[in-house]
């Protein structure tokens, strides 16, 4: 099969920074012990354990299998090596997560959720393989290059995030996360002891109700926030009618992420 620039790739390795993210997360309390990180694999099994977790650790590294697939097979690589090149990747990004487990205080490691990894990522790559038997993959080639440009990957990854992003937005519609302040938060530590600290500490906050802006500040934010993605779609989308459709599409893709933000914040605060 003829290599080609796919939006897997980008995505695949946002998928797995999101994996990292949720397996360190807090990332404090680091400690140091004598015990050997592989003595979890010779734990027994776990009493301690919800069908929560089963479900969550198979399922969460389902679609790291399926985007590393999708990338390995469309830079070329053969279908069944693409495979276990997944499978691989996955079981040594878990393996990886739950040594470093052993440092974190808040964090247990565990061989079941290692097994269990394991089989999401395999079950994410066997999706991609039947896909990509039945013709999937060509026919997903065959619309992108009637739709889309040439290396337009970037374009589509960043289209495909957008509305995963808007799911937990900042309080102005079609506001993308609440990075501002946690960017701020960061230069204040790096910068503390230096002449620029004061002008951080003066900065204004992010996270403000909507209520406390003007109504045109926020019309302006709104339409800076559903400029971005339709410029991107414009620029990635062939001459024509295809742009408009694209732009439309992702007008209407954002509000309806929007619409759902406020059940994703509910589900998101009884985790």
């Amino acid at each position: 099969m003829a290599a080609h620039r796919s939006s897997a790739v980008p995505l695949a390795w946002l998928y797995a920074a999101l994996v990292v993210y949720a397996s360190l997360y807090p990332f404090s309390g680091w400690h140091a012990h004598g015990a050997n990180p592989l003595d979890f694999l010779l734990l027994p099994w776990s009493r301690w354990w919800t069908g929560f977790d089963l479900v969550s650790n198979l399922l969460g590294y389902l679609p790291l299998g399926l985007l590393v697939f999708g990338a390995l097979v469309r830079s070329g690589a053969p279908a069944v090596r693409s495979l276990w090149g997944a499978v691989g990747m996955g079981g040594a990004l878990s393996m990886l997560m739950e040594m470093l487990q052993n440092w974190l205080p808040h964090r247990v490691p565990s061989n079941v959720d290692l097994a269990l990894n394991v089989l999401g990522s395999a079950a994410g790559a066997a999706i991609g393989l039947v896909v990509h038997w039945r013709g999937g993959v060509e026919r997903w080639q065959s619309v992108r290059e009637r739709w889309f440009i040439a290396r337009s990957a970037g374009g589509l990854a960043l289209l495909v995030l957008w509305p995963l992003g808007l799911l937990f937005p900042a309080p102005v519609p079609l506001g993308v996360g609440q990075v501002f302040d946690r960017l701020r938060e960061s230069a204040e530590k790096v910068l503390a002891d230096t002449a620029a600290a004061d002008w951080f500490e003066s900065l204004p906050t992010a996270s403000v109700s909507a209520g406390g802006l003007s109504p045109a500040a926020e019309l302006a934010l709104v339409a800076a926030g559903l400029l971005g993605p339709c410029l991107v779609a414009y620029t990635i989308a062939r001459p024509g009618w295809r742009r408009l459709m694209l732009v439309t599409g992702a007008a209407l893709l954002g509000f309806a992420a929007t619409t759902l933000s406020p059940t994703a914040r509910r589900c998101g605060a009884r985790m």
